[in-house]
């Protein structure tokens, strides 16, 4: 006998919940909202507006439309949601569909985060998402299984945390919770359990008591973050700030941004492009670029991102003898143990005495391209090798037959220098395979089965403080890629050029 379906409960099965910033211009953040329902329960104010769009190309359709009659591509419709929950100071906004776009601008930081680690069951923890402010790994998403313990992990005593995902230990809330910025609670949900958990949920924000302890790195106090937050501004006008990168919390929104414009610039760069997205507000705004607007889009031209460059910079900076970390607009102190970890690691590496090269040639004021730099260092033991490519990759910049060197040489500090790092170690990677080592041999006529060396050379146009050209984040990605050399069976150092 086919067993019947079990009648559908009312309700949502998933609540998605931002609390707003004070002073949040509701009518500039719901411009595209038409308000539908207003009134007020259990002192509660509540405010539903709805957004309603309709024939929409699919972002497939132009993979084949020069195949198919446009009247046989259907069109999209989506029905978007924001309802406002108002008492006292507080404001809440309930999202669907794109409901978050409109009010993720104006949304509490790490608002979620902070509740899940008060409403979550420590023992039954489904994921972490951290984000990992030095080496190449910048972003961890761990699934977790068993009964993790966060107690004694090493990779959160040098993380921040963005993101938490779990059991709830009062079922009453949901099945399930993870916090972002924004809440997300699984379990059905009407619109009575909408405001019963609100209520809990300003219980968790005025309560003290955590029920998962996860230590990362240590928030600086707001006047602390104030003057370095002036400080990074003026070091990006003065193009002194090297470390940048560009980043969101809400995953979400990262998901979907594929491309940004900048300002008034209709040019569209990939969100991932941050040297063209920070040279494009400085030609615009040359006195204050990081004031300029950058506005994201997902594939299908929908708007999902709109911020000063300002909100979304990332990256490390010196100030003061100390070492931050700026990660969504909130500054972090580096983790002194870690740090001194770093240093002791990085004394270690061989460095080769800069006399090994000749001096990198200027004129006019202005540094020579690498190109011409490599031509004056090619003599009877090194081998010009970066105009010759083998299957597409650059397999070194010079090669030393004498002293067995493979050099990789670029001008710059800092972030700039992790493309070297990692040239270095693609190349020196594909020497395991035996067509490329054949072909190595055959180009260069050397011996790959002997040790060889890799030699980072690094112009830093002057600079002689060696902590200012290996920045801790360029330290770690050093020592990554160093490690990585050495278990692959090469010696590596670093020589600084003239």
């Amino acid at each position: 006998m086919a067993r019947k379906a079990k009648p559908s409960e009312p309700g949502v099965s998933k609540v998605v919940l931002y609390r707003l910033l004070p002073d949040t211009p509701i009518d500039v953040a719901l411009s595209a909202y038409e308000p539908v329902a207003d009134g007020e329960i259990d002192g509660w104010g509540y405010r539903i507006f709805i957004r309603a769009k309709s024939g929409i190309p699919p972002a497939w359709g132009p993979l084949f439309q020069a195949l198919v009659p446009p009247s046989q591509v259907p069109r999209n419709s989506y029905t978007s949601l924001v309802i406002l929950f108002a008492r006292d100071e507080a404001v809440y906004a309930l999202t669907a569909g794109y409901g978050y776009v409109a009010v993720r601008n104006y949304a509490v930081p790490d608002f979620g985060t902070d509740l899940a680690l008060k409403a979550l069951n420590p023992n039954e923890l489904a994921h972490l998402v951290q984000k990992v402010p030095t080496g190449n790994v910048y972003g961890h998403v761990r699934l977790l299984r068993g009964k993790y313990i966060p107690a004694g992990d090493p990779i959160n005593a040098r993380s921040v945390l963005k993101a938490l995902k779990g059991k709830t230990l009062n079922k009453e809330l949901g099945l399930s919770l993870e916090g972002r910025t924004s809440l997300a609670v699984a379990g059905k949900k009407t619109f009575a359990d909408v405001i019963r958990l609100l209520e809990r949920i300003q219980e968790f924000e005025k309560s003290p008591q955590y029920s998962v302890h996860i230590k990362g790195l240590d928030e600086v106090p707001k006047q602390l973050a104030s003057k370095l937050d002036e400080e990074l501004v003026r070091r990006i006008t003065d193009d002194e700030f090297d470390d940048v990168l560009l980043g969101y919390d809400d995953d979400l929104i990262f998901r979907h941004c594929d491309a940004v414009r900048v300002g008034r610039d209709d040019t569209l760069h990939p969100f991932e492009d941050t040297v063209a997205i920070v040279e494009a507000a400085k030609a615009q705004k040359p006195n204050n670029p990081t004031s300029v607007m950058v506005r994201g889009y997902n594939d299908e031209g929908e708007e999902v991102l709109s911020h000063q460059l300002l909100d979304i910079v990332e990256g490390e900076m010196g100030f003061e003898g100390n070492t931050y970390f700026r990660i969504t607009r909130k500054w972090y102190k580096t983790n002194e143990t870690y740090r001194q970890n770093i240093e002791d690691d990085f004394r270690a590496v061989g460095q080769v005495d800069s006399g090994y090269f000749g001096t990198w040639p200027r004129s006019d004021g202005k540094w020579a391209d690498e190109g011409q730099f490599l031509d004056t260092q090619s003599n009877a033991d090194r081998l010009i090798a970066h105009t010759q490519k083998i299957d597409h990759i650059e397999f070194a910049d010079l090669i030393d037959t004498k002293q067995n060197y493979l050099i990789h040489v670029k001008r710059g500090k800092g972030a700039y220098l992790r493309n070297l790092f990692a040239q270095g170690y693609v190349s020196a990677s594909m020497l395991r395979d035996d067509g490329f080592k054949d072909k190595v041999q055959q180009k260069y006529g050397i011996d790959c089965s002997e040790k060889y060396t890799i030699l980072f050379g690094i112009c830093p146009e002057g600079e002689q403080n060696i902590d200012s050209v290996f920045t801790l984040f360029a330290k770690v990605d050093f020592l990554e890629r160093h490690d990585s050399l050495v278990n692959l069976g090469f010696d590596v150092r670093y020589c600084l050029i003239q």
